[in-house]
């Protein structure tokens, strides 16, 4: 079963990659004296000024800053620092002021279940939105003792789910807080008893997550991030009937 969704994963994997080779990253950080700070991406330092695109709404833009207004620059590419940094500054998560869509793969277990999920992001600065299917894997009966084992372990549901992403020291690495909800059906055998006997049995589950993780960006349109967590099966606002531990790593892809 894992040898099937280890596949499964490889064959999504290559269509997505293609489009990450050709994105910008605006990772540097200029901070003016006035205590502005520009995120962007540094193409030029000379004695008189610092030459650099950053983006305004969907539009990439050119423009420059004379040296005598700037406290301090990082620029990540070239490893280059100017000035004292002040350690009050953070990095931001993301720079768009607007919503844009990107695209999510994660594996995820909250033992005895197992999903796989394909979702797309709405995100914006610090929020992301997140809404996809999820394909799910049942370990072992999870339903009661009086379910027989012929349960049916695998199953096609939903997931959508929102995440806050902090402004960091780090460039590369932000942490967040995620809340997810999914739903999916599952169908086993029912014990009756004696005279009932067994009969077909179908159950919608709701299932939701709270978790802490972090994000790392490892190229400039794709990171990769993980997250521990509490889940339950017993509806909505994680009722702890059904509490199990959550877990889960994934990608991003924008």
């Amino acid at each position: 079963m894992l040898i099937v969704k280890l596949k499964l994963s490889i064959s999504i994997l290559p269509i997505f990659l293609a489009s990450l080779i050709s994105g910008q990253d605006y990772t540097d950080q200029i901070i003016t004296k006035s205590s502005d700070t520009i995120i962007c991406r540094i193409t030029l330092v000379n004695d008189q000024n610092i030459f650099y695109y950053y983006q305004k709404r969907k539009i990439e833009k050119a423009a420059y800053i004379s040296l005598t207004e700037v406290g301090t620059y990082n620029w990540l590419s070239k490893d280059q620092v100017y000035g004292k940094p002040d350690q009050t500054l953070k990095y931001p998560y993301k720079t768009n002021s607007d919503w844009h869509m990107s695209g999510m793969l994660t594996e995820e277990i909250n033992y005895p279940i197992s999903h796989l999920i394909f979702a797309f992001y709405l995100n914006k600065r610090n929020h992301n939105i997140f809404v996809g299917a999820n394909y799910t894997y049942l370990f072992k009966n999870n339903f009661g003792v009086d379910v027989v084992d012929d349960y049916e372990q695998h199953t096609i549901g939903g997931t959508v789910g929102y995440r806050y992403v902090f402004d960091s020291r780090w460039v590369r690495t932000h942490f967040f807080l995620q809340m997810d909800y999914s739903i999916y059906p599952v169908k086993y055998k029912y014990y009756a008893g004696h005279h009932g006997g067994i009969y077909d049995e179908k159950e919608v589950i709701f299932e939701n997550n709270a978790s802490i993780g972090w994000n790392y960006k490892i190229a400039p349109k794709l990171n990769i991030f993980g997250g521990i967590g509490l889940g339950s099966t017993a509806g909505f606002f994680l009722i702890l009937d059904h509490a199990h531990p959550h877990v889960y790593v994934g990608m991003e892809f924008f």
